[in-house]
């Protein structure tokens, strides 16, 4: 099972890679930072579950110390995300397409939920990007 997760968080990061280099061209768009936001959401979603299969409990800490436990700094190295340096902030934390950070809320469970604030910066508005895992 554990195996699985982390062969789906290795292909959606692929993808996502794939996407950001060989389509540059259409960077200007005006969904794409949309579409960045939606994938990237997704990723971070993915990894800390694949993070909560490997270790029983969701990774915690500052965002900025959760980012960095996904990134590998954790008790068995395990790199669950690589994500682009345009998508650090300069305190490490994971950012959108417009520069604020990803809000990470957990249900109580073992259900992870991301959130970009969208294009506003403000959460709560129909512009907002969500994924759940």
């Amino acid at each position: 099972m554990r195996e699985k997760v982390i062969f789906a968080v290795f292909v959606l990061l692929g993808l996502l890679i794939v996407f950001v280099l060989f389509f540059p061209a259409i960077d200007h768009h005006p969904d794409v930072p949309v579409l960045r936001a939606m994938t990237e959401a997704t990723a971070i979603a993915t990894a800390t579950k694949a993070y909560h299969i490997e270790y029983g409990a969701f990774p915690t800490g500052s965002p900025a110390q959760i980012a960095a436990t996904l990134s590998g700094q954790n008790s068995n190295h395990i790199v669950f995300i690589e994500m682009q340096r345009k998508s650090i902030g300069s305190d490490g934390q994971f950012i959108d397409p417009w520069g604020q950070a990803y809000a990470l809320a957990f249900d109580g469970g073992t259900n992870v939920i991301v959130r970009s604030a969208g294009k506003d910066k403000v959460f709560g508005t129909p512009d907002d990007v969500e994924a759940e895992r």
